[in-house]
């Protein structure tokens, strides 16, 4: 059976734009705790990928759980003007391929981030017309195996004709908890451990489906 489907991760696998977002979350910590930590992208890129209550509390370990909400409201405010203000970050061949590939396949996005975000990643790529449908952490509550299941639910989507791309060994976790494999983008943020398939640059991700489908 072919693949139909492609449901996309965002950050480590879209785009990148942990500079202008470690800035934004640096002045975040300053505004709710009153002191000055320097985050960094470095900092972000170890975090990136996981909900917004997780990253809080791996990356403020010395915060309360009610600081944790003030910064990650914060830090989600500061995070989304700061991308809306910038150029976007997207890698290369990502906005000359998707649009190439919603010929042949319906395009999806999910991911960890907070409500809003990925509409933002839309607007900025101008993806509109090419995204079926799209869920966030931030949507539901819920992490992303349990998003990932929802569009394929709702889409009515066969799981064996649809995978997920992303760039953490969470996102490969994820997907399979969900039923469907994963395409690892090498380029991104992380590793995966026995990926299903491994991607080195998203202009030769149609050259992999091609090559997955007449297997």
């Amino acid at each position: 059976m072919s693949i139909k489907n492609l449901i996309f991760d965002v950050d480590g696998t879209l785009w990148n734009t942990t500079p202008a977002v470690a800035k934004a979350w640096t002045e975040a910590y300053l505004e709710v705790t009153g002191n000055q930590r320097f985050l960094t992208d470095k900092d972000l890129q170890q975090h990136f990928g996981k909900t917004m209550t997780t990253i809080a509390k791996e990356l403020f370990p010395e915060c309360s759980p009610e600081i944790h909400q003030k910064l990650i409201a914060a830090c989600c405010e500061k995070e989304h003007i700061a991308i809306e203000e910038s150029d976007p970050n997207f890698y290369p061949g990502v906005l000359a391929t998707l649009p190439l590939l919603a010929k042949d396949y319906k395009l999806f996005i999910v991911s960890n981030a907070q409500a809003g975000y990925i509409e933002l990643v839309i607007k900025k790529g101008k993806l509109a017309p090419i995204i079926t449908d799209f869920l966030s952490f931030g949507d539901t509550g819920f992490g992303k195996d349990y998003n990932i299941a929802e569009v394929i639910k709702r889409n009515k989507l066969n799981p064996k004709e649809t995978v997920y791309l992303g760039d953490i060994q969470a996102d490969h976790d994820a997907s399979h908890l969900a039923g469907i494999d994963m395409i690892y983008c090498a380029y991104g943020f992380g590793t995966v451990e026995h990926p299903d398939y491994t991607l080195k640059g998203m202009a030769e991700l149609p050259e992999l489906l091609n090559k997955i489908n007449h297997n």
